[in-house]
């Protein structure tokens, strides 16, 4: 037997409580002192029955397309008696309302409400702050609680956060730090070893920062550091003075400890050759107020003498990022950069450097989604809202959702297309839950979404040149990948999804045979694919009123669910009944129901495979192409998609179902004989294909997947390798190659000791090495790559630099500079 019964808490303000787990009671001297607890049935342990009925509302609805967090409210009306023995104006609730400076206290305390259908056990389903109190009649109070989502809003990327995958780069040029495409300033070196010059008899004081922290501590040097030159004065600028507008940092590294100057100017030269450049960075040498030099000092770190060259430098900003002063997250998990944005990490700090704005989560739904996503790199050009960084970073890239559940806490949610797995055990709305009036449906063409189309992106480096100065920039070629279901009927309906964490440099690899820039079109297209699910002909909406009781408690937003109720329409028998598949996307309390929304996803029927022959090479392109024979859709002539999966010929086991080389590659109506092209040579190609209802036919769940014939794998033949590679005219740094081709329509990958350092355009037939250490062994190996990444056998040459020492820069000097009072520093 349900017996529905609520109760509200109201807790304790931050001020008396940090951790907001006291219950609110009235102040000393008020008419009476029970904590802040009402129930809608009497006789529950520690609660007054002054609810007066069951609060109305809910948490906030999902947009399961821009995945926009929308904030939900509850309204619940509490009793306000006098209390017993007291006069006409000493009642329950005003006993609450001030606090001790004689202030109004309702508005922002945390509030909750709980839900038992036994009259025992009791569960939340709402917490939030409160909005708004109102005193309705003399004997009436209303109270309007909103749900704790206005941290979403606060700001972030409002400094340098305290995490390993952010770098700032300001100053040092715009770039990549090594060859496989991680964001970060561009260094000649990793980390920079340059040499430092150490002159003048100023102390200087520096606050301690290591790299991927916010501890402040502080640390003394004997000397400013004022200027700084590259080894050999190198002819790539190793800081250009473009760009430097806000507020920076000089890190410093010495030996094992690290620190921080204030930046006051910089200067670039060039030498009288026209060639070397040479940077001179002006520090702020910060003293006490006695200018005195504290050795005492437990941080105290005596500067290294002049020219010692174990020195890290570095330069970055510590306000807000801008196009020209960026903020990298470097190959960083997307679940992991989410979890760390609502976690506060990248927005204000307190002064112990932890996050000043953090939100509560429920980790294991975090947890659960980790490394099952590519990892994203995100150039940050500005700051912004924590909720529309998620949405549009994150959430709609990946197609998950956020909501909260009955403690406050965030949930991340999956809303890809549901498999066996996500269905099981999931709960069926029957004939019998329902209350009020009967459920109906509703079809609008306005919701159809006939195209999906991912913006991803490939870059490449390139110099950058302006004046007399010089630097390595990120230039960015936008690459769209689009899934077409267009049904002219019902219009052109695009949905964009910018992914800007989605992001390859050009002849980046994802691993040994696949190229990065493949694998991220091929998730994508994965991804829109899940997007047109229900929404290709138009979204099904199902308005359903439930009674509440201990089988319908728990579903919320996002939440899926079966139903049968026998007045729904069924596209399958076009009769009525049969069972369905909901997502719910909305719930509101309304007494003893509630009233939920949600998007019909289909039949609960999982469709019948295909049958499929042999996989083998194209015809006339056994290179780049296969073919999968004897394709048959089923008896209902559900599409079928093939993905492939490509590996080295060593491999002998086909890779597992969740394998993340597995690319979708092609959709059929028909059947037949299905050609897929820009395969990579020299590779085995695996194949798997499965029945996937198309966006014209009634949603099912897609048929298990089948695979071709035989061994189910194909080995593409070989292009031929180059011919031959030599070195010559090797000095200290550097040395030239002579590539011979042997075919002149691919590209030539250069490797340097194992290392891919340069892919040669088709035919390039020269190559400068520079870079190297003198008196050094190399070894070069080259090979053809075609445009899908597959490279073939290797030739290889070995070669020695001389032994040629360094020459200095010829120009070095001092910089005068001057504070802003125009006194020398």
């Amino acid at each position: 037997m349900t017996l529905l019964g609520h109760t509200i808490e109201i807790f304790a303000p931050r001020t008396d409580d940090v951790t907001e787990t006291t219950i609110l009671s009235p102040i000393a001297g008020a008419p009476h002192s029970d904590p802040f607890r009402v129930s809608t049935l009497a006789g529950v342990a520690g609660h007054q029955p002054y609810l007066a009925e069951a609060p109305r509302g809910g948490r906030g609805p999902l947009d399961p397309i821009e995945k926009r967090i929308r904030t939900g409210t509850l309204v619940a009306r509490v009793l306000d008696p006098r209390v017993s023995g007291g006069a006409q104006g000493e009642r329950w609730v005003s006993a609450f309302g001030g606090d001790a400076k004689e202030r109004n206290r309702w508005i922002g305390l945390k509030a909750r409400a709980k839900r038992t259908t036994d009259g025992v056990t009791y569960s939340s389903y709402f917490t939030g702050r409160i909005e708004s109190a109102r005193m309705v009649k003399p004997e009436l109070w209303e109270f309007t609680i909103r749900e704790a989502l206005d941290d979403l809003d606060a700001e972030i990327f409002v400094g340098n956060p305290p995490v390993s995958y952010a770098t700032s780069s300001v100053v040092m040029p715009r770039g990549f730090v090594a060859a496989h495409g991680t964001y970060g300033p561009f260094r000649t070196t990793d980390p920079v070893d340059v040499g430092i010059l150490f002159h003048g008899n100023v102390n200087g004081r520096f606050i301690a920062h290591p790299l991927a922290t916010n501890t402040v501590a502080q640390v003394t040097l004997t000397k400013a550091l004022e200027e700084f030159v590259g080894p050999g004065g190198s002819e790539i600028p190793l800081v250009t003075a473009r760009g430097l507008q806000g507020q920076f940092k000089v890190g410093v590294t010495i030996g094992v400890s690290s620190g921080l100057f204030d930046l006051e100017g910089l200067e670039t030269l060039k030498d009288t050759d026209g060639i070397t450049r040479v940077s001179f960075l002006h520090l702020r040498a910060l003293t006490d107020e006695n200018g005195a030099l504290d050795t005492g000092h437990a941080d105290y770190l005596a500067a290294p003498a002049g020219g010692t060259s174990d020195v890290s430098l570095y330069i970055y900003r510590t306000d807000k990022p801008t196009p020209d002063a960026p903020l990298f997250l470097d190959d960083v998990d997307p679940i992991v950069a989410l979890e760390d944005a609502l976690a506060g990490q990248f927005g204000r700090l307190k002064t112990d450097g932890t996050p000043a704005f953090p939100m509560p989560m429920v980790a294991s739904t975090f947890t659960a989604l980790k490394g099952m996503f590519p990892n994203i790199r995100i150039p940050v050009l500005e700051s912004g809202s924590r909720g529309e960084w998620s949405r549009q970073e994150i959430l709609k890239p990946l197609n998950l959702g956020l909501r909260t559940n009955g403690d406050g806490e965030l949930e991340l949610l999956d809303l890809r297309e549901p498999d066996s797995a996500a269905i099981a055990g999931i709960p069926t709305i029957t004939d019998t839950w329902l209350a009020g009036r009967l459920p109906t449906w509703e079809q609008r063409k306005s919701s159809a979404i006939t195209a999906v189309e991912y913006e991803i992106f490939l870059e490449e480096l390139a110099e950058d040149v302006e004046g007399d100065e010089a630097r390595e920039a990120i230039l960015e070629f936008p690459r769209a990948v689009r899934v077409q279901g267009l049904n002219p009927s019902l219009g052109d309906k695009v949905l964009s999804v910018p992914a800007r964490g989605f992001r390859a440099a050009r002849g980046e690899q994802h691993n040994s045979v696949l190229s990065r820039a493949d694998y991220l079109a091929s998730f994508a297209q994965t991804r829109a694919e899940g997007y047109r699910g229900p929404y290709a002909m138009g979204a099904a909406t199902v308005p359903m009123e439930i009674l509440i009781d201990q089988e319908t408690t728990t579903l919320e937003s996002g939440d899926l669910a079966l139903t049968n109720a026998s007045v729904l329409p069924d596209p399958v028998t076009n009769e009525r009944g049969g069972t369905r598949l909901l997502r719910i996307i909305s719930r509101r309390e309304d007494g003893p129901k509630a009233i939920i929304q949600a998007i019909d996803l289909g039949v609960n029927t999982v469709t019948d495979p295909p049958t499929v022959g042999a996989i083998i090479q194209t015809v006339g392109d056994s290179t780049h192409s296969v073919t999968v024979q004897g394709v048959v859709l089923n008896a209902d002539g559900t599409p079928v998609v093939v993905e492939l999966n490509v590996t080295d010929t060593t491999v002998t086991t086909r890779p597992g179902p969740t394998d993340p080389g597995w690319q979708l590659r092609a959709r059929t109506n028909s059947g037949g004989s299905v050609m897929m092209h820009g395969l990579p040579s020299g590779r085995r190609i695996w194949a798997r294909l499965r029945s996937v209802a198309g966006e014209s036919e009634e949603p099912k769940r897609p048929s298990a997947w089948v695979f071709p014939t035989g061994a189910g794998r194909v080995d593409l033949a070989v292009e031929t390798p180059p011919t031959s590679v030599s070195a010559s005219n090797i000095t200290a740094f550097s040395a030239d190659l002579t590539i011979v081709t042997a075919n002149a329509d691919l590209a030539t990958q250069v490797f340097l000791d194992g290392v891919l350092i340069q892919t040669l355009g088709a035919g390039v037939p020269f190559y400068q090495v520079t870079g190297l250490a003198a008196s050094t062994q190399y070894d070069i190996d080259i090979n053809h790559v075609d445009l899908s990444g597959g490279p073939t056998a290797q030739v290889s040459t070995t070669f020695s630099t001389t032994a040629s020492a360094p020459t200095a820069p010829s120009m070095l000097r001092a910089p005068s500079v001057v504070d802003s009072s125009g006194r020398f520093i």
